[in-house]
């Protein structure tokens, strides 16, 4: 098995990093595949040692990415553990695109973070059959809703079409929280 000073990940199709976590707490890009070049606005596409913190020259709309990018690393460094994350990106050609990441730690023989793969998928076609199916639930006349179930016992209201809100009195900004014990409507 390859140590991680030593991935290759070029050769994977998908756009692949790896970022290195400094001692300095800094984060620096240690390597990027062609796909992922191709996702940054640089105009060298070299983007190998790039310091993420590093905004200058960069607009708003990127920085904020970029921004987001980083919470999420930290987030992946600090709990030791994958963490993912979906947004809408700009391609270097200046169309939109959905993608998923996953941040997944490598770490060292003392059992720290010492590097992060990222990987980005293109979800654009999920994204838009959501969309398609959100306008086609609340075109229907009848309540309908959409509850994601997670750990515990809870329930979180994903969506709900118009009829739904009218009928049970709702808005979007609710949230159902169900445990064992009761069941409580929770606006935030």
């Amino acid at each position: 098995m390859a140590s991680p000073a030593e991935l290759n990940i070029h050769s994977i199709a998908t756009p692949s990093m790896v970022i290195n976590l400094m001692p300095e707490g800094e984060l620096v890009i240690g390597a990027a595949n062609l796909a992922a070049e191709q996702l940054f606005p640089t105009a060298d596409h070299k983007v190998e040692g790039m310091i993420l913190t590093d905004f200058e020259g960069l607009d708003a709309s990127t920085i904020a990415q970029r921004q987001k990018t980083i919470l999420q690393l930290r987030r992946c460094i600090d709990g030791k553990e994958p963490t993912f994350s979906e947004a809408q990106q700009q391609r270097r050609d200046g169309s939109f695109h959905w993608d998923r990441r996953s941040y997944i730690p490598i770490l060292n023989a003392d059992g720290e973070v010492e590097k992060v793969m990222v990987m980005s998928f293109d979800i654009s076609e999920l994204v838009e059959s959501q969309a398609e199916m959100k306008n086609v639930i609340e075109s229907i006349g009848a309540p309908i809703f959409i509850v994601d179930v997670q750990d515990g016992n809870r329930f979180f209201w994903r969506f709900f079409n118009p009829s739904a809100e009218k009928f049970y009195d709702l808005r979007s900004d609710c949230l159902l929280y169900t445990s064992d014990a009761a069941d409580d409507l929770l606006c935030v």
